[in-house]
C-alpha cells in the first residue's frame, strides 16, 4: 500500500483577479501547488510551490511584470504566514496529547 499523498492546486481570488487584470496569460501559473504526504514514521511532510511558478523567480520576468512580481511576493508571504499558524497548531495539539 502506498503512503496517503495528496496534491492540491489552490489559488487566491484576489491574485488571479490582479494577475489576470495586468496580463491574461498569467493563468496558466497561477495556481500554488501544495503536496502533503506521510512520512515512514508517521509524521506529515508538506511541500509548497512558490506562486507564479516559475516565472516568479525569473529576473527578467520581475523586470518586465514588476507588479505581478509584488503580487507573487505578497502571496508568498500570505502562504507563509498560513504555514506557520499550521505548524504552531500542530505543535500545540501534538504536545496536549
Amino acid at each position: 500500500m502506498f503512503r496517503l499523498y495528496e496534491i492540491l492546486e489552490v489559488w487566491s481570488p484576489d491574485l488571479a483577479f490582479e494577475a489576470l487584470s495586468r496580463d491574461l496569460d498569467a493563468g496558466i501559473i497561477l495556481p500554488t501547488r501544495i503536496v502533503l504526504y506521510e512520512l515512514a514514521d508517521g509524521e506529515t511532510a508538506m511541500l509548497v510551490s512558490e506562486p507564479l511558478a516559475p516565472m516568479a523567480s525569473q529576473p527578467q520576468w520581475r523586470k518586465d511584470f514588476p507588479a505581478l512580481a509584488a503580487l507573487a511576493d505578497r502571496e508568498s508571504e500570505r502562504i507563509a504566514r498560513v504555514i506557520a499558524h499550521m505548524q504552531h497548531h500542530s505543535s500545540v495539539n501534538t504536545s496536549a496529547v
